[in-house]
């Protein structure tokens, strides 16, 4: 079905030498992503909104041009001239993919109601919003879903949590721009490069989180926070680290710039919770000391570690980036460590 349907014909199939990558000289030490299952079969975007709440988002009113068009077999209807997977890229009738199923699922890349979006504020509206009007391409944000979250679990629960996203700030300015101005970070190289990605925010799509909201202020956060807080040893209990673009080791856009990422995983959770840690380490205080001796014979720290250093060609650019990597998060590794060894 990949060979058949990607977009890319036949390439999907093809054979791809990853031998040079430090990823790979982990592997022959360390399990990485053994086994692995994805929440959804299909891209980033679906994937994401999986992770937080094991759902689909629901778009009833998604204008035609964002709906797939299906043959009487239920396959996506083709182009009369669209190639063999052989010869080239599949051309189908469904605009932008098909992004929303007959039964109104949002199943592909869409945009969040609220800023950071791909789509700009409405002219004379609020900001903080994207423009919920359809565009002329027939394009529409996601409407606000009300489905309940791993957050709304946790919060119930009394559990402290927050999602850590790169670049989210920046995003944030640079979505609350008018829709004449151009974008410098979403989906952009241009501001250093942080190609800032809308649709990996799941959260962003949740009405319990929109702008002006307590449950936003307090649960959604910027990368620069993640590192505050570890810095300050505040860091709650459950924490998900989500890095900017750039840094996600995502196809085409995080090899920007020369740019090349080995380890660093599409979004990295992080728990922190007395309930998780060895028997060893339990009469610790929580969040552990600054100075705790890391157990030596715990390897997940170390997977951990490892998977957080910036690994990219000699540019002044990756210079700065395995500079500000380490910084922000290998020399913090002993506090992780001093959870135990489970």
């Amino acid at each position: 079905m990949f060979a058949a349907m990607s977009n890319v014909g036949g390439w999907a199939m093809g054979y791809f030498d990853g031998s040079q990558l430090r990823v790979w000289q982990w592997a022959k030490d360390y399990v990485l992503a053994d086994n692995f299952f994805m929440g959804a079969f299909g891209g980033s975007y679906l994937n994401h909104q999986w992770l937080i709440c094991a759902c689909t988002p629901v778009h009833r009113d998604a204008p035609d041009a964002m709906r797939v068009r299906l043959d009487s077999d239920g396959k996506l209807t083709k182009q009369v001239d669209s190639p063999s997977a052989k010869d080239g890229t599949v051309k189908v009738i469904s605009g932008g993919g098909g992004q929303v199923t007959p039964d109104s699922y949002s199943v592909n890349t869409s945009q969040p109601p609220y800023q950071p979006s791909g789509i700009s504020p409405a002219p004379d509206g609020n900001p903080d919003f994207a423009n919920p009007a359809v565009s002329e391409q027939g394009q529409q944000v996601v409407p606000p879903q009300t489905q309940k979250t791993i957050g709304d679990t946790l919060t119930a629960k009394n559990i402290p949590w927050a999602w850590y996203a790169g670049g989210f700030n920046l995003g944030l300015a640079d979505g609350r721009q008018a829709s004449t101005e151009k974008r410098k970070v979403i989906y952009s190289g241009d501001e250093g490069g942080l190609y800032f990605i809308p649709h990996h925010q799941p959260f962003n799509y949740h009405a319990r989180f929109a702008p002006g909201t307590p449950d936003r202020s307090e649960h959604l956060k910027d990368g620069d926070d993640f590192v505050r807080d570890i810095d300050a040893g505040t860091l709650p209990q459950v924490a998900f680290y989500k890095p900017v673009g750039r840094f996600t080791q995502h196809p085409s856009y995080s090899c920007r710039k020369m740019l090349t990422m080995a380890g660093v995983p599409h979004t990295f959770p992080v728990f922190f919770s007395p309930r998780l840690r060895s028997r060893k380490s339990r009469a610790r205080s929580f969040p552990p000391k600054p100075n705790a001796i890391a157990n030596p014979n715990m390897k997940a720290p170390k997977i951990m570690e490892k998977a957080a250093i910036t690994v990219c060609r000699a540019t002044p650019t990756c210079s700065k980036a395995i500079e500000i990597a380490k910084a922000q998060i290998t020399n913090r590794m002993d506090q992780l460590s001093s959870f135990g060894d489970g």
